[in-house]
């Protein structure tokens, strides 16, 4: 215990690292204002108060964006295996992309949720589902922008912002 303080870790599921009470991780409950990734995933430190991911290496952009996007699976009950390995597939696909443009890390994770929801539309599944809406009709949310920082799901229909990326509910 070094200056008296007691550092806390917690397994961080399907990320293979440890988080500490500074790190971050899509469902393990941090306290809001102190999130960022500590040790062991590339190094770099994250702030996420608005989802951007700036100042990371490689495979802490692409950790993040796993992340936030099997969180927001989890969210919606589309954690199993079968999703969790076109996430994986949609991730190892964009690792081409950045390493063809670096200054474009900041996309990545929306491009992520875009990838996973174009397999899953073609695999004849609709997700996330839109339950913020008064639309009966079946929809789901759209990111937005489309290629931009701080990617957050949208309803298009009634034309309002349900919640960032890695933020479902």
């Amino acid at each position: 215990m070094a200056g008296g303080r007691r550092r806390s870790a917690r397994w961080a599921p399907g990320l293979g690292t440890r988080v500490g009470h500074q790190g971050w991780a899509p469902g393990l409950g941090a306290a809001a204002g102190r999130r960022g990734w500590g040790p062991g995933l590339g190094g770099a430190f994250l702030s996420v108060g608005s989802g951007t991911l700036y100042g990371m290496s490689e495979p802490g952009v692409l950790l993040t964006a796993r992340a936030m996007v099997l969180h927001d699976l989890a969210a919606r009950g589309f954690n199993d295996p079968v999703m969790v390995s076109c996430l994986e597939d949609a991730v190892a696909g964009r690792q081409w992309w950045l390493d063809q443009w670096p200054d474009g890390a900041e996309h990545i994770a929306g491009l992520v949720a875009q990838d996973v929801q174009d397999r899953l539309v073609d695999s004849g599944i609709r997700w996330p589902r839109c339950t913020a809406c008064d639309d009966l009709q079946d929809h789901e949310l759209r990111i937005e922008p489309e290629l931009g920082p701080d990617p957050h799901w949208v309803c298009e229909r009634a034309g309002i912002t349900v919640a960032p990326l890695g933020r479902l509910t």
